[in-house]
């Protein structure tokens, strides 16, 4: 009787454990432990189709992480890892705060750029709380940000004063705008393009811009 008693008692602790396991599973995957406040959209719809947003990010202060020189990774990201000599020369990798076009702080934005001989292609991806991800990929042309600053008048090693105006996208979309590839959670059916401009007005002698970066997206939503 006792050990029949213990048999009994054994299943119960196991299909206890099980089920508490399972439960834990289910709640770590499909329940909503933190609920990130959502800063309202501005958007604008176009007459002709597609809902168009702005957001800036203003140099110096919204920038988070800069892999350094163009041309170049985080010598540690994520820490102990060692990068092949060709994606350190290829990669660029940045992270900036994201703001609406009011000027809230509304996510973060990180931009990526890999270079294949006079080729480049960069990307975003748009993290915004509450609302999802936004993915987005273009061509880059005119010998990118270091030959238009050239151009400009900046000199290495010295400061510099202007006002230049550059269109980073070219493509490979109609007009020199990118791709939005895609999204997750309410951009995940969103498609489109966009614009990705930069306004200077200076860099000091450590190579640190002022200026914005604006991105201009016009999505609309897939079936």
């Amino acid at each position: 009787m006792a050990k029949r008693r213990f048999r009994v008692y054994r299943w119960l602790f196991t299909i206890g454990l099980l089920g508490g396991a399972a439960a834990t599973l289910w709640l770590a995957t499909n329940w909503s432990w933190v609920e990130h406040p959502r800063v309202r959209a501005h958007i604008d719809v176009r007459q002709n189709g597609g809902a168009e947003e702005h957001f800036v990010i203003r140099l110096p202060r919204d920038r988070i992480v800069d892999g350094g020189r163009e041309g170049s990774l985080p010598a540690a990201y994520p820490a102990g890892v060692s990068l092949p000599a060709a994606v350190q020369d290829a990669g660029h990798v940045e992270q900036f705060k994201l703001r609406d076009r009011e000027g809230e702080v509304v996510g973060v934005a990180v931009r990526h750029a890999l270079r294949d001989g006079d080729a480049e292609d960069a990307g975003w991806i748009l993290f915004l709380p509450a609302r999802g991800a936004l993915m987005l990929q273009h061509a880059e042309g005119g010998g990118g940000l270091a030959g238009a600053l050239s151009r400009a008048g900046l000199r290495p090693g010295n400061a510099w004063t202007g006002n230049l105006e550059l269109q980073r996208t070219a493509g490979p979309v109609d007009g020199g705008r990118g791709r939005v590839v895609g999204g997750t959670r309410e951009f995940s059916r969103h498609s489109g393009s966009y614009a990705e401009r930069w306004r200077l007005t200076g860099m000091d002698e450590q190579g640190v811009l002022r200026g914005t970066i604006e991105l201009e997206t016009l999505t609309v939503i897939g079936r």
